[in-house]
């Protein structure tokens, strides 16, 4: 009888006590719009009593999320789940762009995330420079290039608007070169010619 007494008596102190425990949490301080870039004074912490399934959603450390995207409308005080955040494409803020290309026109493969790479456009016999010192962000593995459209690689680079453009008409009007420049000195990029 003293035992159920005092294992009812520690239940209690432990329920007693969880109910005073709360956790740091992210709300916005302002209304966050979808594409906003999330900055430090986006955001404040709050402290909120909440179960482990619902912490594991929302973000705890606002430092994690500043350079993110907002990807939903997130009123002021309203809690920041990390669902209504995104990274943004590219480190550096540019656009991410994908290069199908055959392994045999990429240096053999030999291309790796963090190398810099030029493009080569060919077209009617003529070559040029489309892009130069572009980093690479992704590479596909072996067996990833049946989906490829049809070339057996691909390259993942980050560009510039004007880049994604001269890489997109290249790609649908010639044949392309990727060039391992990782080191290399930089070459200047000629401009597309309009018709």
């Amino acid at each position: 009888m003293i035992l159920a007494f005092l294992l009812a008596a520690v239940a209690n102190l432990v329920v007693l006590r969880r109910a005073d425990v709360t956790y740091p949490v992210a709300v916005a301080a302002t209304d966050l719009v979808p594409g906003r870039t999330v900055r430090p004074e986006d955001l404040r912490i709050v402290e909120i009593d909440a179960g482990p399934d619902v912490l594991a959603t929302l973000v705890n450390d606002p430092t994690l999320v500043v350079g993110q995207v907002v990807t939903r409308l997130i009123p002021a005080g309203d809690l920041v789940r990390a669902s209504d955040l995104e990274a943004t494409a590219t480190f550096d803020r540019q656009r991410a762009m994908s290069i199908p290309v055959a392994r045999s026109h990429a240096a053999g493969g030999a291309i790796s995330v963090g190398d810099r790479v030029d493009v080569i456009a060919v077209v009617e016999d003529k070559a040029r420079f489309v892009a130069a010192g572009a980093e690479v962000i992704e590479v596909s593995s072996p067996g990833e290039g049946a989906l490829s459209g049809g070339a057996e690689f691909f390259v993942v680079i980050s560009v510039d608007s004007q880049t994604a453009l001269d890489l997109a008409g290249a790609l649908n009007t010639g044949d392309i070169e990727v060039l391992r420049s990782t080191g290399a000195p930089p070459v200047p990029v000629e401009e597309a010619e309009v018709p």
